[in-house]
């Protein structure tokens, strides 16, 4: 199956968030990443957001802000 769109959560056990990103780039490389996380990652997503379409949303979010920036990320 084809993906549109992943979200990733960049704090994860065993694999984080920037290794799981890598290799989701090797199998597709151009599908949009939408990175979140608990933490001011925003140093850290701004580096990431060089590799292929990338955004990033902070937690807590609300149902609106998710909508918000998978709409900006499809278009």
């Amino acid at each position: 199956a084809d993906f549109v769109i992943v979200l990733l959560d960049l704090t994860m056990p065993g694999l984080n968030g920037e290794d799981t990103l890598a290799a989701l780039r090797a199998i597709a490389p151009e599908v949009r990443v939408l990175l979140i996380s608990g933490y001011s990652e925003n140093a850290r997503a701004a580096r990431l957001a060089g590799i292929g379409p990338v955004a990033f949303l902070q937690k807590p979010f609300t149902r609106e802000a998710l909508e918000r920036k998978l709409h900006e990320m499809l278009g």
